[in-house]
């Protein structure tokens, strides 16, 4: 797996020196009416000695997560490290990631690669030979952890991280932001078997019943309800402006289209 502790210990704010902890700058709590856990009274758990110096609990997403961000780009992790691939990949020019990880690799308009990563403790973006634009550590991976599962969860500058809780599948919410802040700026929960996606119109919140929820990218609002009486719907995604998805009308695949006109 790709170690948090390799990683983050080649930061150069990189310490175990404890920080008082605070909400991270810039996030703005989910305002939406989906589903969301009782605030119930909690301890948090004492900070671990492997949380960098300056990163701080993030709680927007549930009380006493056990999740940290970072507060300022200095304290990101460093950049991937790649190495060149064994003989026996038979490819020339070939490279690997140093430690393995959990990827989506995406190329935006300008044809830069950048990564969604996560490992057992760890999750972030990150362009392929550059820097990471955002991370998130968590300290109890077994009760809350962000992950990347399918793509697309990323539509530049707009990303987007599945938390797996409890370690059940599908079964939590999302934390997504933007390049551009540090810190994520909104979270969304469910129940049940449920997974989302983002794009430009905002989340997507893929459920069953043949019903699908958009939500607003920044408070987490619904704004509409997409859903067919006639045809199933699955491997749903948005390009631009459009959603789409596959549905069977009983023998042959097809296709379904919506805008918000």
């Amino acid at each position: 797996m790709f170690a948090v502790g390799a990683c983050l210990a080649s930061c150069g704010a990189c310490t175990s020196t404890p920080e008082p902890d605070a909400g991270p700058p810039d996030a703005q709590h989910d305002s939406s009416a989906e589903v969301a856990p009782e605030a119930a009274p909690c301890t948090p758990a004492p900070r671990p000695s492997y949380v960098p110096a300056g990163w701080v609990r993030y709680d927007d997403y549930a009380p006493c997560s056990g999740l940290y961000v970072p507060t300022d780009v200095s304290q990101l992790p460093a950049p991937i490290d790649w190495q060149a691939c064994e003989a026996a990949a038979g490819v020339s020019g070939c490279r690997r990631m140093a430690s393995g990880a959990t990827t989506d690799v995406v190329i935006d308009g300008n044809g830069t690669v950048n990564v969604l990563l996560s490992t057992s403790t760890y999750s972030g973006v990150a362009a392929a030979d550059g820097q990471f634009y955002v991370a998130i550590l968590a300290t109890e991976p077994a009760r809350y952890l962000p992950y990347v599962f399918v793509p697309p969860t990323y539509t530049l500058p707009r990303w987007l991280l599945l938390v797996l809780e409890n370690q059940q599948f599908n079964s939590g919410g999302y934390i997504a932001g933007a390049l551009d802040r540090i810190a994520p700026n909104v979270t969304g929960h469910w129940s049940g078997n449920q997974t989302a996606v983002v794009g430009d119109l905002g989340v997507l919140r893929i459920g069953g019943n043949a019903i699908i929820t958009l939500l607003d990218f920044d408070s987490g609002a619904k704004l509409a309800d997409i859903q067919t009486p006639s045809l199933s719907m699955s491997f749903e995604w948005m390009f631009r402006s459009n959603v789409f998805w596959q549905g069977n009308a009983g023998r042959v695949n097809d296709v379904g289209r919506w805008t918000p006109d």
